[in-house]
């Protein structure tokens, strides 16, 4: 991160936080960069959205999603958006922190991830529906059309696309989307941060993105479902494979996306 970058954003935090003491850069994902931010009155967390991020919910519909959530002790507070520099503020949560993957697959955790995210699809809000073609569409043209990809990726597309309906689209639950263990905050209570990828959906979606993107051992899968429903599943274990399996591939035509412009070669 350079000092030009910033230079930039101190006069905007100060604007929105008042006096800055110091700004220092977080480990950060590909949908932006996050920093670290001291002002007389506390800690916060400042995340300046890239340009060309790929994101589902832009800063300020998640300011307006994560208000909500943090009434319920579900995301941290809050503190500021800017619509136009695309930064999005909130507090620091100063007793948690995130776990790594091989934590959070413990019982214990999985029993506390399990009722928070109970929790989370019970709140009702209006955001986009997930629609795994749009997706899979949206990338393709990222990436700059079919022929863009080798034998074996238009292989991988195709079984996305046969795999497009394997989950309800009628839900109305409110999913994270893209719950690695990063954006999980273990304290007395359990927070979820970055709201990228929020959709409603059914909590399928949820359950295998937990599975996929920390690597569940199939024991593990098995106990934080049952710890969801609290006994038995209303779906089986062949239609969880095959959510599982969606949102890898998902996942993989995301990452793809990301290295890949229409103008490039």
């Amino acid at each position: 991160m350079s000092a030009a970058e910033i230079d930039h954003l101190r006069p905007i935090l100060g604007a929105m936080l008042g006096r800055l003491r110091s700004i220092a850069p977080l480990p950060s994902g590909s949908s932006g960069t996050s920093y670290l931010v001291e002002t007389a009155t506390g800690r916060f967390v400042a995340k300046a959205f890239a340009p060309d991020a790929q994101v589902l919910l832009g800063p300020v519909a998640q300011f307006e999603l994560i208000g909500r959530l943090a009434q319920a002790g579900l995301a941290p507070r809050p503190a500021g958006v800017h619509a136009d520099e695309h930064i999005l503020v909130t507090e620091f949560v100063a007793d948690a922190g995130a776990i790594a993957p091989e934590q959070l697959c413990q019982p214990q955790n999985i029993e506390r991830l399990a009722a928070a995210l109970r929790r989370l699809h019970a709140v009702r809000v209006a955001i986009p529906s997930f629609t795994p073609r749009a997706y899979a569409d949206r990338y393709l043209a990222r990436i700059g059309g079919i022929h863009r990809l080798g034998a074996e990726d238009r292989d991988h597309f195709a079984e996305l696309l046969s795999l497009k309906d394997c989950v309800a689209t009628a839900a109305t639950t409110l999913c994270h989307n893209d719950l690695a263990a990063e954006n999980l905050l273990f304290g007395e209570s359990v927070r979820f941060i970055d709201f990228d990828y929020a959709v409603c959906a059914s909590p399928i979606v949820d359950l295998a993105s937990i599975v996929i993107m920390n690597e569940f051992s199939p024991l593990a899968a098995h106990n934080l479902v049952t710890a969801y429903f609290a006994g038995t599943s209303p779906f089986s274990e062949s239609e969880f494979a095959k959510v599982q399996r969606l949102m890898r591939l998902l996942a993989h035509f995301w990452s793809l996306a990301a290295q890949y412009r229409v103008d490039d070669g």
